[in-house]
């Protein structure tokens, strides 16, 4: 067992062996967890009031056979002793605060293997007022959950390791300059500007150069952002209602 951070933060190299450690360190405990595929370098973050029950579920065959989710398929497809496990954070038993935690997880590592950008919910969820000004209070400074953490040298190893050489995912693969250029000019690879209007008779207000510029100066998340754009759902800014957009030409 590694520790990443004291008295906190755990890392198992082999998530099928280790099983026995596993459950015994964090019985009664509750945080945020990392499943770390050794063989492709990909990830899953997901978050729990109660890490020891919640983590059984992956050794589970009859779980596993519902490949709908990604982190199920990958088990299976390279085996629970090709994973890592890794607790990023220990917290309060407390739902909102694991999902705010998860929440900050997705934004720092953004995982390849969850299905959804919103910790805990369904594609469509908004977080309530209470929740939002929580996650924006935790990424302040010292409130951040990540603040002031570093890998230990045997985790920075292993990062390197998985993302270098033949262990890279894009190790071996050629582009051409023809396709380079198309990926690099389509729409989906360039910052969209996001404009903000007043919710009421849409009268503009400003603009930022991209989500995740709105996101960083606001202390949003950038896929509750994301969530209101799509719905076209209100915004609310220091009680002042936004209608967010990446048009700049807004019908009242």
């Amino acid at each position: 067992m590694l520790p990443i951070q004291k008295n906190v933060h755990f890392m198992w190299n082999n998530f099928l062996i280790d099983k026995s450690k596993i459950n015994k360190t964090l019985k009664n405990k509750a945080g945020v967890y990392m499943l770390l595929c050794n063989t492709s370098a990909k990830y899953y973050i997901g978050s729990s009031i109660n890490l020891e029950n919640r983590l059984k579920q992956y050794y589970s065959p009859v779980v596993r056979q519902n490949e709908d989710f990604i982190i199920y398929r990958a088990l299976n497809k390279y085996g629970l002793n090709n994973f890592s496990l890794i607790i990023l954070e220990i917290c309060e038993p407390d739902r909102t605060t694991c999902l705010v935690l998860e929440q900050l997880a997705f934004e720092i590592w953004k995982p390849e293997y969850n299905i959804l950008t919103v910790a805990g919910s369904p594609i469509g969820f908004v977080h309530s007022d209470e929740t939002r000004a929580l996650m924006s209070a935790l990424k302040i400074g010292e409130k951040n959950a990540f603040y002031g953490k570093t890998h230990t040298l045997e985790v920075k190893q292993l990062l390197k390791e998985l993302n270098s050489g033949e262990n890279h995912p894009n190790y071996g693969k050629k582009r051409s300059t023809e396709t380079i250029h198309k990926i690099m000019s389509s729409s989906k690879h360039r910052a969209k500007p996001v404009y903000y209007y007043k919710w009421e008779d849409k009268t503009y207000l400003g603009s930022f150069p991209s989500i995740n510029q709105m996101a960083k100066e606001l202390n949003l998340v950038r896929g509750t952002i994301q969530y209101c754009i799509k719905k076209q759902t209100p915004l609310t800014i220091m009680n002042e209602n936004w209608f967010i957009s990446h048009s700049n030409h807004i019908n009242p």
